[in-house]
């Protein structure tokens, strides 16, 4: 059969719609709104996921952004000092 899974040769993508954003590389699964048992699985799913304590406190949050901001900060510095040593012009 090749790379491609049978599926994807049964199902055409879905029409591109010019007001819908695109998020990811592929097309969505569904453009249909959920249905009641999808949000009640996803209320469902939030709990559990409330319940284990896998979201970000405010804090841990602030933490990542801190080090986010420090990363692009040095990423930025790198990148300028690699384009002056290589003699590239650029506007800052």
């Amino acid at each position: 059969m090749g790379d491609r899974d049978a599926t994807s040769e049964l199902i055409p993508p879905p029409p591109p719609s010019l007001n819908a954003p695109q998020y990811g590389v592929s097309q969505p699964i569904s453009m249909d709104p959920p249905t009641a048992s999808e949000l009640e699985l996803t209320k469902s799913l939030e709990f559990e996921l409330k319940a284990k304590n896998v979201y970000e406190s405010e804090q841990e949050l602030e933490i990542r952004l801190e080090v986010l901001r420090r990363i692009n900060a040095l990423v930025k510095a790198w990148v300028k000092h690699v384009s002056v040593e290589k003699g590239v012009c650029f506007i800052v």
